[in-house]
């Protein structure tokens, strides 16, 4: 009896599945539609998470790889500017220059000793 109610079930649920119609479950806490939806939505916004942690990690990677070559590069740029400065300016022999002021500081004399 128990194998004649198994092959109808299949049978039952093999026939549904060709129809693309949802298939009656015969176990009383099997999920509806609307749970089915929210399980999948919870499991949508589980994988987005864990994407944007991933995106996360990624970015600071990226940031860390970074940061030699953009050091490197605003390096050479202030130099440029600074030969620049340098050579429209004509500052004193030994002149630092300040990039918050944007000028030349003289360098400090220093004190003769007796």
């Amino acid at each position: 009896m128990r194998a004649w109610l198994v092959v109808l079930c299949l049978v039952l649920a093999a026939a549904a599945f060709a129809q693309d119609a949802p298939v009656a479950s015969p176990v009383p806490h099997a999920l509806t539609d609307a749970e089915r939806c929210s399980v999948d939505s919870l499991a949508q916004r589980a994988t987005i998470m864990a994407l944007r942690g991933e995106l996360a990690k990624l970015t600071a990677r990226i940031a860390e790889l970074e940061a030699p070559l953009v050091n490197e590069a605003v390096a050479k740029e202030r130099a440029s500017l600074e030969a620049q400065f340098r050579e429209r300016l004509k500052p004193p022999e030994g002149s630092t220059f300040n990039w918050q002021t944007l000028t030349f500081v003289a360098p400090k004399a220093q004190e003769p000793k007796p």
